[in-house]
């Protein structure tokens, strides 16, 4: 059965009545004024609540309550009190599903409507989280297109389209390579001028090859001249990339006009300076106000799309409510939001507002199927399966969405939300795929050469590299609770002046940087990449000697570096700028993680854990070539033939799984969303060994991942603990419940001597959310369990006392067992009073444990079967309730 409180945050249609716009929540345990019998103070303190079981009440008849604002402890801080959420029954919720079915079933015997029904009713959830997954995939490319053009859109504008980013108008004209520093390197010129589609496979042509010959070679004159009959060679434009390359070099076209172009008519070299310092301020101003924008939309319209999601996601799959967080303007907002703020070029990632993105998807398509939009726990099985959509389309990874939301998200994962899951993340990433407008370059982030095998000794650098990602993420998660105390404390007032400052000052140092310009992925691509003989980076400039015996030649190729060699001149420069952006990137995580618009922490660790890799990788490969001689037998092991001795590429997608698992400590959905990246099976093993030193190391360091840290800081309802606590250790049923010893009589209902008014004056004076059922007061020997929310459906109280069906003297029955006549009146003895028979709601089966049960029992048995209380007995007799929240509160004393 569906808790009351759920049925309140729940977006009814027609009838019912959302309360997400309420201030005040109702608590399942400890609000006061549940019931409300008092008037309120403010007649917009009344609402409508839904009945017990919509299945049981067709006419939809409602109940007012009135609720007063304040709490049982008067919690007064910046950190939110347990009492402002709600607890979902699971038990009960699936038990009513159950018998809601069986009439179905039993209706389908005798009706062919009922049949047809039944169908729609088995068949309805897999329609929804079909529907939502493609709701997700959808909105995952409008991202995707609007964060594209946003980014494009502070470097300068297409001329005659100016819809198009940089890289789609270069597609349509001739390209022309351009290096602000040293001038024009080459020009790239379409084979056709007419427009080239995402997934086109029409070259373009490369010319002007350098070389550095050493004329006393007996073949330079013949390499000489066939260089010169043929100096072009096929390459592709995803191939030649867009943005910001090394050496302040980016690749551009007539058609796209830098701002500098645009309003002076010079390119922003350091030749013009004033251009180059024009372009600056147009890139900081334009960062800046997309940063203000968001900021604006979040804190005006929709507060609770700030920030990544997956904490309050979390929350909810853990059985609470909370208001306002699934609602359409929040989708919206989020959105919006995460389109700018990923635009701005902070430290922010697409993942976990997509996750927050499904689940508001899944919660309004919920809405047109009451199986799940009237259940609150049958509603989380959709939010579960919208998880793995939202992830799924984020990083083109439909099976570690899956994995996602099973290990990290979801509480609560039966096999038919485990299929259900996999099918909305299959949905989400199709969409994805057939609406992106970029081709399929761009679902696969971590693309590598699969033809480049790994050897067995570098299982010890990977895991070197694993346990430097678990620092990492210890580092990020500390330092980020850090900021955020002191953020609430000196920021709570200037929430946008602070991302305004902190934006301006990241976009002045990240556009003087080449990489740290472009978007996140293209850098991303750019690490993981092997390097080829034509390769103009930094990160690529070797001493080669080829066949030809030519030392230092730079020749464009199509085929990959052949061997390993020294590092030459530029690669310093390379490593440097890695390093600056390393601490640019640690130092943004730190900070940005958090602030008052929407967040995504995976996609930045992934470009750490990069830039981490590609540095070792490098580091391990000029061990191999400069320190071991090429006749020893560990060399030829490790450099075959044909093929580079150590690939620094590789060592760049292990280290984005490293830094990723030290982050969100993640295993399991980790190495399968990893191996997804990069598109093969291959190098399963090293990024098996990294997330799980990266996880040990991590836990040792600091114990959860920044989700947890997230919860923790916000105090959301989590049930989450150590076990090894003495506290813990040490703890019974009775030092948990209420109440306890010497705090007063537990308050209870008998099976048939109370009168309608007794109850109603006990409702009054009560806190509780549910009662227990007792056979008298003085053998407190237990019956049932009741609800206030179905006491007050049954017995009209939400309605006044002229519109009620029941006189206030009679007697209210929770079992067929017939009243004791010394408890009587004599009107009812009489028979002048009917008896109010309330059989149907009282749970005769509520589960139980004794005052001696162990705390950590009463913590799994919590966990685990998603009980929103248990009662405590001794020697059969009932001597307190446990609540979820009561469990949470002695957690935090632990």
């Amino acid at each position: 059965m569906a808790s009351d409180e759920e049925m309140l945050d729940v977006s009814f249609p027609r009838q019912y009545m959302s309360l997400s716009a309420m201030g005040n929540p109702l608590s399942d345990d400890s609000t006061e004024n549940l019931l409300g019998i008092f008037p309120p103070s403010n007649p917009r303190n009344y609402v409508r609540l839904s009945t017990i079981d919509p299945a049981d009440n067709e006419s939809g008849e409602r109940t007012q309550i009135p609720i007063s604002p304040g709490s049982e402890d008067g919690y007064k801080s910046l950190r939110r009190s347990y009492d402002e959420y709600d607890t979902v029954d699971w038990v009960k919720d699936l038990n009513k599903d159950s018998d809601r079915r069986a009439r179905m079933e039993q209706r389908a015997k005798y009706s062919f409507l009922g049949q047809l029904l039944l169908i729609w009713d088995s068949s309805s959830g897999w329609i929804c989280v079909g529907l939502i997954g493609a709701l997700i995939g959808i909105f995952a490319v409008m991202v995707d297109i609007g964060v594209s053009w946003l980014s494009s859109l502070k470097e300068g504008v297409c001329r005659d389209r100016f819809w198009l980013n940089q890289e789609q108008c270069c597609w349509s004209y001739n390209m022309t390579v351009f290096s602000p520093l040293y001038g024009s390197l080459s020009s790239l010129n379409s084979t056709s001028s007419s427009p080239l589609p995402a997934n086109s496979t029409t070259p373009l042509t490369m010319v002007n090859v350098s070389l550095t010959v050493n004329s006393s070679l007996p073949a330079a004159s013949n390499l000489t001249s066939t260089m010169a009959s043929n100096t072009t060679t096929i390459i592709h434009p995803h191939i030649a990339g867009s943005g910001a390359q090394a050496a302040f070099g980016f690749y551009s076209c007539e058609q796209w006009y830098s701002w500098e172009r645009l309003l002076t008519g010079h390119d922003g070299d350091l030749s013009h300076f004033g251009a180059f310092i024009l372009g600056w301020i147009v890139y900081v101003l334009l960062a800046v106000g997309m940063a203000g924008l968001c900021a604006a939309l979040v804190y005006f319209l929709a507060p609770s799309a700030a920030g990544s999601g997956i904490a309050e996601v979390k929350t909810i799959l853990g059985g609470f409510v909370m208001r306002n967080f699934l609602d359409p303007w929040t989708l919206i907002v989020k959105v919006a939001g995460l389109i700018l703020a990923v635009s701005t070029g902070l430290c922010i990632g697409n993942d976990g507002p997509m996750v927050h993105v499904g689940a508001c998807c899944a919660k309004i398509l919920a809405r047109f199927f009451p199986k799940y939009g009237l259940n609150p726990s049958k509603l989380r099985e959709l939010i579960s399966a919208a998880v793995a959509g939202g992830m799924g389309a984020c990083f083109g990874a439909p099976i570690g969405g899956v994995l996602f939301s099973l290990e990290v998200a979801s509480y609560y994962f039966p096999a038919k939300t485990l299929f259900r899951s996999f099918f909305c993340a299959l949905a989400a990433a199709y969409v994805a795929r057939a609406l992106n407008p970029f081709g399929e370059e761009h679902l696969i982030l971590l693309s590598v050469n699969h033809d480049t095998n790994w050897h067995f000794v570098e299982l010890i650098p990977f895991a070197i590299l694993g346990a430097c990602g678990g620092v990492f993420g210890a580092l990020v998660v500390r330092c980020n609770r850090a900021v955020q105390k002191f953020r609430r404390k000196q920021c709570a007032n200037r929430p946008i002046t602070y991302l305004l400052i902190l934006t301006a000052v990241f976009s002045l140092i990240a556009y003087l940087h080449p990489d740290l310009r472009v978007e996140e992925k293209l850098f991303i691509r750019k690490l993981v990449s092997s390097c080829t003989a034509g390769d103009q980076e930094d990160l690529c400039d070797y001493n080669r000697l080829p066949e030809g015996g030519f030392g230092n030649a730079t020749v464009v190729s199509k085929t990959s570096l052949m061997g390993s060699f020294p590092a030459g001149p530029r690669m310093a420069r390379g490593i440097a700028l890695l390093f600056g952006a390393l601490l640019f990137k640690f130092v943004g995580m730190v900070l940005v993680y958090g602030v008052p618009v929407p967040t995504g922490v995976m996609l930045p660790s992934i470009m750490v854990g990069s830039i981490l890799g590609r540095l070792m990788g490098i580091t391990v490969e000029q061990f191999v070539v400069t320190r071991l001689t090429p006749t020893s037998t560990f060399y030829r092991r490790l450099c075959k033939p044909g093929h580079p001795c150590i690939d620094a590429g590789l060592y760049a997608v292990v280290g984005a799984a490293a830094c990723l698992g030290g982050v969100t400590r993640a295993t399991v959905s980790l190495v399968v969303i990893m191996i997804e990246l990069i598109g093969g099976l291959s190098y399963s093993i090293p990024i098996m060994v990294a997330s799980m030193f990266a996880k040990w190391t991590g836990d040792r360091l600091f114990k959860g991942s920044i989700y947890d840290v997230q919860i923790r800081l916000n105090n959301y309802p989590y049930l989450q603990f150590d076990k090894n606590s003495n506290k813990m250790a040490n703890s019974f049923a009775s030092d948990i419940m209420h109440p306890r010893f010497g705090e007063g009589p537990l308050e209870l209902l008998t099976e048939n001597s109370m009168c309608l008014e007794e109850i109603e004056q006990l409702l009054q004076h009560s806190v509780h959310n549910g009662f227990p059922v007792v056979e008298s007061l003085s053998s407190r020997h237990l019956v049932g369990f009741v609800s206030r929310g179905d006491l007050v459906k049954a017995l009209d109280l939400g309605r006044s006392h002229l519109s009620r069906r029941y006189h206030p003297s009679s007697v209210v029955c929770f079992t067929d067992r017939a009243p004791v006549q010394e408890t009587l009146t004599p009107n009812v003895f009489d028979g002048c009073l009917p008896l109010v028979d309330v059989r149907n709601i009282i749970d005769l089966s509520p589960t139980t444990l004794t005052q001696a049960t162990p705390a950590s029992t009463i913590f799994d048995v919590f966990r685990t079967l998603g009980l929103r209380q248990v009662l405590v007995t001794h020697l059969g007799r009932v001597t307190g309730i446990i609540t979820k929240k009561d469990v949470l509160r002695f957690l935090d004393d632990c």
